[in-house]
């Protein structure tokens, strides 16, 4: 039974997995932080984007009048 227990704290077959869920959870930490942090200036500089993207062709896609070249 001893040899049982010490043959079950000996094996390390199961450790690096553990750290590859500790890594993914401080990636994943660290994504959530950026998020709250830059999130909503993110949000805006791609809705500016996509106002001035409008501005150049307020029909939508496919105006074939507002293309340059034939």
């Amino acid at each position: 039974m001893v040899e049982t227990i010490e043959r079950f704290f000996k094996d390390e077959r199961g450790q690096s997995m553990t750290e590859y869920i500790l890594i993914t959870v401080l990636v994943a930490i660290a994504l959530i932080g950026a998020w709250k942090i830059f999130g909503h200036k993110l949000f805006d500089l791609i809705k500016g984007s996509a106002n001035e993207i409008q501005k150049i062709n307020p029909e939508g896609v496919g105006d074939k009048k507002s293309y340059p070249f034939k």
